[in-house]
C-alpha cells in the first residue's frame, strides 16, 4: 500500500501544467480557475514528490526488515492481549486485597468528579470549541486530518470528536464527550500512578483532588485535547516506573511507543510529555543497582524512534497538503528572542501555582502546596531508600521550564495541565507522609475526603469554571441567539460580533436557522447593523487582553469596516449578564 501509495504520488509531476489547469477551469463556476497558477501547481508537485519519496522510503523499509516487522506485528499482538489479562487481573487482584476505605474512596472520587463535570458539560461552546466543531470536526475526514495550518486542530481529539456528533449529533456534550470521558478515566489513572508511586493513601487523596481541580474540570468539558494528553501522561508514568527493573519487557517497550504516538497525534507540544517521562525512565534506570543502564537507553531509544516514525505518518496527509513545517509557521510557533522568552516563561511559571489552584481559598491552596512540598520530600531519597534523587513532581517542571527556554516558544498555561496531577498527587503523598510521621494513618481517608468536600464545594460556589476566559468564553451567545432569531434576520442585515463570539455565534446561527452571512462584513450599505457586545469578568490585562480589546461595541463595528462617527449612538436592544446588543442607524453610514 505504500509503495502504491509512493508511486502514485511521484507520479503527479508527470502530469502537464496545463492538462490539471483545464480540469480546474472546468470545475470552476465562471469556467476560469485564476487562482490555479503554475507557481501553485509547482509547489504541490514539489511536496508531492517529497511525499512520494517519503512513503516508498517507509515501504524500503517494511521489507527490508520485513521479518523484523512480522515480529513486531506478532509481539504488539501478544503484548495487547497480555496487558488485557494484567489489566483485569490487577484490579481484580486490588479490588479482593484493598482495604474498604480505599476500594469506596476511589468510588466516591469518581462519582463526584462525574457529577461536577456534568454540571457544566451542557454550557455554551467557546471560541476554540466552536472553531473545532465548524472548521474541522462537521468536515469530512480527509479534511479534518489534512488541515494544520492552526494549532487548533488537535488531530486526534478532533477525530474522536468528530465520530462523537456523528453517532449522538453536534450538541455541545456530544463534541465534548471524548474530552470528558478523558478527564474523567484520569482520575482512576492518577489514583493508580501514585498507588504504585506512594502508596493507597497518598493514591486516593491525589484522585480526590484531581475530581474536584477547577483545571482538570475546566478541560474535561472544553472539547480540547488537553485531557486526553493528561491521561496518557499518566498512563505514561505506569507504564515507566518498573521498566528498568525489566528494560528488555516487550509490553512495556510497546506501551510507551503507543502513548508517545497517541500524545503527539493529539498535541504536538506533547513533545514535553515524551521528554519528561524518556528523562524520567533514564534516571531510573541509572538509580538502579543491578540494571545496566545501557539497556535502559537502547529500550527508550527504540521506543522513541518507533513512536516518531509513527507520527510521522500519521500527519504525513497534512504535511503533504500544507507542507511539512505549515504549523511551525503558525504566530503561536515562532521563536521568540531569548530575552522576551525568558520573561513569559518566568511568568508562566510563577502563574501556574494561582491557576492549578482556582477556585479554592487561597487557605486551602496555601496548605496543598506546602502538603506538595513535603510529598516531593518524601519521594525523594532524603526519606526514602527507595526514592529517587530527582523526584518527578519536581523533575517535569523544572525539565518543561529548560525546554521552553531552549525553543523560545511560550505555550498556553493549558499546555502544561498535564502536570498539575504530579502537584495533586505530590500533595497526597505529603499528607499521607505527615499522618505518617504523627501516627494519624487512620485519619488518612477522612482527611482526603476532607479535603475533597472542600474542595468541591469551593469550586463550584466559586463558579470559577463558568467565570473563566479560557478559549474565549461568550457566556450569553446562546440566550443573544436566540433574541436575534426572533428579529428574523435576512443576508441583508449585519451583526458584528466580538473575538470571543465570532466562532460560536457561526455555530449557535447556523442551529437557530440564521443566514451565517449576517456574519460576513459587506460594502454594501446593510438593512440593519448590530453590534454584540461581550461583557467580560475583571481580569489581569495579561490574562486575555486580546479578548478584553476586542469587547468593545464600536471597536468591533469599526473593524468590520462600519465608521461609527458618522452615526447616532445605538439603542440598546437587549441585555443580559455578559452580553449587550446594540442597533446603529444606517442612515449616515458611510465607508472608509
Amino acid at each position: 500500500m505504500l509503495l502504491g501509495a509512493g508511486i502514485v504520488l511521484l507520479s503527479v509531476e508527470t502530469i502537464p501544467f496545463s492538462t490539471v489547469r483545464a480540469l480546474a477551469d472546468r470545475q470552476a463556476s465562471d469556467g476560469r480557475a485564476d487562482g490555479f497558477t503554475e507557481e501553485l501547481y509547482q509547489g504541490i508537485v514539489y511536496r508531492t514528490r517529497r511525499g512520494g519519496i517519503l512513503l516508498l522510503a517507509y515501504a524500503a523499509g517494511l521489507w527490508l526488515l520485513r521479518t523484523r516487522a512480522i515480529q513486531i506485528g506478532s509481539g504488539i499482538r501478544r503484548a495487547i492481549g497480555r496487558t488485557s489479562r494484567v489489566f483485569r487481573g490487577a484490579i481484580a487482584h486490588w479490588w479482593h486485597t484493598a482495604p474498604g476505605w480505599e476500594r469506596w474512596g476511589l468510588i466516591a472520587a469518581l462519582t463526584a468528579g462525574l457529577a461536577v463535570r456534568l454540571l457544566w458539560i451542557h454550557a455554551p461552546l467557546r471560541h476554540d470549541e466552536a472553531f473545532t466543531m465548524e472548521a474541522y470536526a462537521r468536515t469530512p475526514v480527509y479534511r479534518l486530518l489534512t488541515d494544520m495550518r492552526e494549532p487548533n486542530n488537535h488531530l486526534l481529539h478532533t477525530l474522536l470528536a468528530s465520530i462523537s456528533i456523528r453517532i449522538f449529533g453536534d450538541s455541545e456534550w456530544a463534541l465534548r464527550l471524548p474530552a470528558l470521558w478523558a478527564g474523567w478515566a484520569s482520575i482512576a489513572a492518577a489514583f493508580a500512578a501514585f498507588r504504585v508511586l506512594a502508596g493507597g493513601g497518598a493514591a486516593l487523596a491525589a484522585a480526590v483532588l484531581m475530581a474536584t481541580q477547577m483545571a482538570q474540570i475546566e478541560y474535561s468539558v472544553l472539547a480540547r485535547g488537553y485531557s486526553l494528553v493528561t491521561l496518557f501522561f499518566l498512563l505514561g508514568i505506569l507504564t515507566v516506573y518498573r521498566w528498568p527493573q525489566r528494560p528488555r519487557s516487550p509490553v512495556r517497550r510497546w506501551a510507551f511507543t503507543l502513548i508517545i504516538t497517541l500524545s503527539l497525534c493529539t498535541i504536538l507540544s506533547s513533545l514535553y510529555v515524551a521528554a519528561v517521562l524518556g528523562t524520567w525512565l533514564l534516571l531510573l534506570g541509572l538509580e538502579q543497582k543491578h540494571t545496566h543502564w545501557r539497556s535502559v537507553f537502547q529500550a527508550a531509544a527504540g521506543a522513541g524512534a518507533t513512536a516518531a516514525a509513527f507520527t510521522v505518518l500519521f500527519y504525513f496527509p497534512a504535511g503533504l497538503v500544507h507542507g511539512p513545517t505549515q504549523y511551525f509557521q503558525s504566530r503561536f510557533m515562532q521563536p521568540a528572542a531569548f530575552s522576551y522568552a525568558k520573561e513569559q516563561a518566568i511568568e508562566l511559571a510563577a502563574g501556574m501555582p494561582a491557576y492549578w489552584g482556582s477556585g479554592w481559598p487561597p487557605a486551602f491552596q496555601f496548605f496543598l502546596w506546602a502538603l506538595a512540598l513535603l510529598g516531593v520530600v518524601a519521594l525523594s531519597r532524603a526519606a526514602s531508600s527507595n526514592g529517587s534523587w530527582l523526584p518527578l513532581p519536581l523533575l517535569a517542571p523544572l525539565l518543561c521550564f529548560g525546554l521552553t527556554l531552549a525553543q523560545r516558544v511560550v505555550h498556553f498555561r493549558r499546555s502544561f495541565l498535564f502536570l498539575s496531577p504530579l502537584f495533586l498527587g505530590a500533595a497526597g503523598c505529603g499528607l499521607a507522609w505527615l499522618t505518617n510521621r504523627v501516627r494519624w494513618q487512620p485519619a488518612l481517608p477522612y482527611a482526603a475526603a476532607a479535603m475533597g468536600i472542600t474542595a468541591i464545594f469551593t469550586v463550584t460556589a466559586s463558579q470559577a469554571v463558568y467565570l473563566s476566559n479560557e478559549i474565549g468564553n461568550a457566556r450569553d451567545i446562546r440566550e443573544a441567539t436566540a433574541y436575534l432569531q426572533g428579529l428574523h434576520l435576512e443576508a441583508r442585515d449585519h451583526v458584528s460580533v466580538t473575538l470571543v463570539s465570532s466562532m460560536p455565534a457561526i455555530y449557535y446561527f447556523r442551529k437557530a436557522g440564521i443566514p451565517t452571512s449576517v456574519l460576513d462584513h459587506s460594502r454594501t450599505r446593510p438593512r440593519r447593523l448590530f453590534a454584540l457586545e461581550d461583557v467580560l469578568p475583571a481580569q489581569p490585562v495579561s490574562g486575555n487582553a486580546e479578548n478584553r480589546i476586542m469587547a468593545d461595541k464600536n471597536l468591533v463595528v469599526r473593524i468590520d469596516g462600519f465608521d461609527t462617527e458618522q452615526m447616532p449612538p445605538p439603542v440598546l436592544l437587549w441585555q443580559s449578564r455578559w452580553c449587550r446588543l446594540w442597533l446603529y442607524d444606517t442612515q449616515n453610514l458611510s465607508y472608509p
